[in-house]
């Protein structure tokens, strides 16, 4: 069920104490990682991989992490492997039909070089895998040994680590998996913004900070990026062990300044997305008040 987080409350929770105010936005979170670790450790069967899928900027990376670092704590051996390192070259993708280069469809990972590394690590215990450089566009192969033996659960975390025709290719039926997404909004007076647009922030702000690619062609290729989730992704959401909310009430205050810088300097337009104007309201938050694990050094660069 979808919440809309109310700015003027927001806002009071700030002014009165921030601090507090992020630390309980962190243990909402938090809380729900523990029970996902809770229900593996009760599971009868081993599990041998989590399966954590999502869309864009949902926030799987640092879960997945966090969810190994629970399990470490209860005496568990994970190894953490992403999806996107599986992803095509940008060169060799196919095209949508309207031209542009396809990103986010199942069709850019590499099946057949997943499904060899995962026989390999299953039957050998070891195996080398390739990278994946977002800057430049390319696959770099044999770029990463890990090694796990019998006893060593997998996470394996990626926007399309759902969809049946992925799991098909990984050698085992002993799966947990896990569904995550942004699922609260914001509101302010006439203004609302729905938690797909939020997530669309998120992106923006992820893509300048770490991709070196501009807020303004974030929101060109949106569509295509959403296009491919409800045809991908969401069909899959439902199946599924356990659903994570990465939605911090925080957020929009973390992202204030960076949002609004772009919009006083024309990058981006309230004419086109008017919602954007919330920015404009809500107080700004300080980063140095996350602590070192909080989800958001996914999407913007910490003080270190």
């Amino acid at each position: 069920m979808q919440n809309y987080f109310d700015i003027e409350k927001l806002n009071s929770k700030i002014h009165d104490n921030a601090e507090v105010f992020v630390n309980e936005c962190e243990k909402t979170y938090r809380l729900q990682l523990e029970s996902i670790a809770e229900q593996i450790l009760a599971k009868n069967t081993p599990v041998k991989i989590i399966l954590l899928g999502g869309p864009s900027c949902a926030g799987k990376t640092t879960s997945a992490k966090l969810i190994s670092n629970v399990l470490e704590e209860h005496g568990k051996k994970l190894v953490h492997v992403e999806m996107d390192n599986f992803f095509i070259s940008r060169d060799l993708r196919p095209r949508l039909p309207n031209g542009s280069i396809d990103f986010d469809s199942i069709n850019i990972v590499n099946l057949k070089l997943m499904k060899k590394c995962f026989t390999e690590l299953f039957e050998t215990g070891r195996t080398m895998l390739p990278t994946y450089d977002f800057i430049n566009g390319i696959s770099v192969p044999n770029s990463e040994l890990i090694e796990a033996d019998k006893d060593t659960i997998i996470i394996f975390e990626g926007i399309h680590t759902l969809n049946p025709k992925l799991i098909a290719e990984l050698g085992t039926n002993d799966f947990f998996k896990i569904f995550i997404n942004n699922g609260d909004g914001y509101v302010y007076k006439d203004f609302v913004i729905e938690p797909r647009q939020f997530r669309m922030i998120r992106r923006m702000v992820r893509d300048v900070e770490f991709r070196g690619v501009s807020m303004a062609n974030t929101i060109k290729h949106w569509k295509d990026v959403t296009d491919a989730e409800d045809m991908y992704i969401l069909p899959y959401s439902k199946d599924v062990d356990f659903t994570i909310n990465t939605s911090h009430e925080f957020e929009i205050a973390l992202f204030k300044n960076i949002v609004v810088s772009a919009l006083n300097k024309k990058e981006i337009s309230k004419k086109t997305h008017p919602w954007l104007s919330i920015f404009y309201e809500v107080l700004s938050l300080d980063k140095k008040l996350l602590p070192s694990t909080t989800l958001m050094k996914e999407f913007l660069k910490l003080e270190k």
